[in-house]
Parts: C-alpha cells; structure tokens; sequence
C-alpha cells in the first residue's frame, strides 16, 4: 500500500499544474486500490486518512479556475481536529 500526501491537495480547489498531477496519480492509484490518501491535520496535530470532504475535492473534474489556491480549512474541521488533540484520540 502506498501513502500518499494530499494535505494541500485535498484543501484547495486550485487546478495548477502541481494539483492536477496529484489528483490523477490518486484516481489512477485508487483505481488500483493501491493507495491511502493522508493529510496532516494541523489543528489534531497528527496524519489521518481523508474525511468525505477532503476527498471530494480531490474530484478531477472540472477546469474552472479557483478563486484562491491557497489551502482551506473548513471551522468545523479546525474545531473537530482541535477536540481530537484535546481528547488524544488518534483520527
């Protein structure tokens, strides 16, 4: 199994050319079943598999341009991550 690195990716609905290759190398690998998309969760401090979320931004449709390329996190995502950290749970 290979782990891939979708942090800014999976946060972000930027189509740059750097985002482009990181969502076809995971359609293509998921295709496969080859692949654990991960994100570093700065608010739990800590790797976790993708959320639905995450993963629906990963979605290589589309060619609109983003308003921004910069990488989003939802207030429910911070605050959920953050009550992970508190709790010590690990995802």
């Amino acid at each position: 199994m290979l782990l891939l690195d979708l942090t800014h990716t999976s946060h972000t609905q930027a189509r740059t050319g750097v985002q482009r290759v990181c969502r076809e190398l995971y359609a293509a690998l998921a295709r496969q079943q080859a692949v654990l998309a991960l994100t570093h969760d700065p608010h739990a401090r800590h790797w976790r598999p993708l959320e639905p979320w995450e993963e629906a931004n990963l979605s290589p449709v589309g060619t609109t341009a983003a308003a921004a390329r910069g990488a989003s996190w939802p207030r429910v995502a911070r605050w959920r991550g953050t009550f992970r950290r508190w709790r010590g749970a690990p995802a």
